[in-house]
C-alpha cells in the first residue's frame, strides 16, 4: 500500500553532500563509523517518521509519498529545497574584546552560540572574529539514500518511536 500523509513509517537513510559525497547523517552505524561521524550517544536504527510532519526537509516527505515497504530511493535535493542558500548577512564580525570580556579564547572552527543562534568561528584577524551563523549545510546540494523498512499501525509504537526521535 503506497505511503501517504500522516502514515507512520520506519525509515533508514543516509544523507550526503552531493559535491563531495561526505556523509552528514545516517541511521546505519557502519556507515557512520566509516564516515567518521559515529556518535556513541546515538542509537543507530530506522527512524520513526510521521509523513508530512516537520521531522525532515519537506522535499523528502514528498519523495517518500507513494513508496511502499521495501522500496529504496535516492533523492537529490538542491540547496534551496534543503538547508537554504548561504546568507551573507548571517556572517558577523565580532570584536575580539567581546570574547575577552567573557573570558573566551576563540579559535577557527570553534562552535558557539550567541543569543541562541549556533555559529562557527571562520577567521580571526585584526582584533575581529568572523562568525558564520549559516546552517552548516546551507548552500550545498544534498543526496539522500532512503529505504522504507516498515509502516507502523500500533498507536503505542508510534508514540514510542516519536519519543525516541525527540
Amino acid at each position: 500500500m503506497p505511503i501517504d500523509d500522516k502514515d507512520f513509517v520506519k525509515l533508514n537513510y543516509t544523507g550526503r553532500v552531493k559535491e563531495t559525497g561526505d556523509v552528514f547523517d545516517t541511521t546505519y552505524e557502519d556507515v557512520a563509523e566509516e564516515a567518521g561521524i559515529k556518535n556513541d550517544q546515538k542509537d543507530y536504527h530506522p527512524m520513526v517518521l510521521a509523513v508530512g510532519s516537520s521531522q525532515l526537509i519537506p522535499k523528502l516527505h514528498d519523495e517518500i509519498k507513494g513508496l511502499e515497504v521495501g522500496d529504496k530511493k535516492t533523492v537529490e535535493i538542491p540547496c534551496e529545497d534543503a538547508f537554504g542558500k548561504r546568507d551573507p548577512s548571517l556572517i558577523k564580525l565580532i570584536p575580539m574584546k567581546e570574547f575577552k570580556r567573557q573570558n573566551i579564547k576563540p579559535f577557527v572552527g570553534m562552535p558557539l552560540t550567541l543569543e541562541g543562534n549556533p555559529g562557527v568561528v571562520r577567521t580571526i584577524s585584526g582584533g575581529r572574529v568572523r562568525v558564520d551563523f549559516n546552517h552548516e549545510l546551507a548552500g550545498k546540494d544534498i543526496v539522500y539514500d532512503l529505504e522504507i523498512v516498515d509502516t507502523i499501525q500500533d498507536d503505542a509504537e508510534k508514540i514510542k518511536g516519536l519519543i525516541e526521535v525527540y
